[in-house]
């Protein structure tokens, strides 16, 4: 449904080393994620067939709006699972572990901050079009390359981490 709020994660990996850790939670795609990307397609469904502006009009339609809620809740989100996810890595020692891939990811973190906190600043200037091809292009680089690449390998590594020594890889 338009304008439902994308549910925070709580404490998705809110644990600390020594107690039970569900890695499942990480390695599958977060709900939220879909959520925002049929959001954003309801705000103004033909916005990817047309480089003309949305036929919503400053006037009708609630684009702006909807626009408006959708990032909100959005950034929210994403600023908390950010933050579990490199207080889960702080915890682990994944920085240590694998300082790499570590620093690369939480990297990320901070470009899509800067990404979506950039289309926020952009609201009341820019076309509501441009922003939502804009956000559409954030979310559809995190599905395909940050969860994949980073996420998933997180939930791997942390799987491994928390098995109790002698067992796994």
């Amino acid at each position: 449904r338009p304008g439902t709020a994308i549910a925070a994660p709580g404490r998705l990996l809110a644990m600390s080393p020594g107690q039970g850790l569900d890695p499942a939670a990480l390695a599958s795609e977060p709900p939220q994620m879909t959520e925002a990307l049929r959001r954003l397609e309801a705000i103004c469904p033909q916005f990817r067939q047309s480089d003309q502006a949305c036929a919503c009009r400053p006037d009708g339609g609630g684009c702006h709006r909807k626009l408006s809620e959708l990032l909100a809740d959005l950034m929210a989100f994403l600023v908390d699972r950010f933050r579990d996810e490199e207080l889960a890595m702080k915890r682990w020692l994944v920085t240590v572990v694998d300082p790499r891939a570590s620093s690369s990811h939480i990297e990320d973190h901070a470009d899509f901050t800067a990404a979506l906190g950039g289309v926020i600043v952009r609201l009341d200037t820019s076309p509501v079009h441009d922003l939502l091809c804009e956000l559409d292009g954030i979310l559809r680089r995190w599905r395909a390359e940050h969860f994949p690449t980073h996420d998933q390998y997180l939930a791997a590594l942390l799987e491994r981490l928390a098995q109790p020594a002698g067992r796994g890889a």
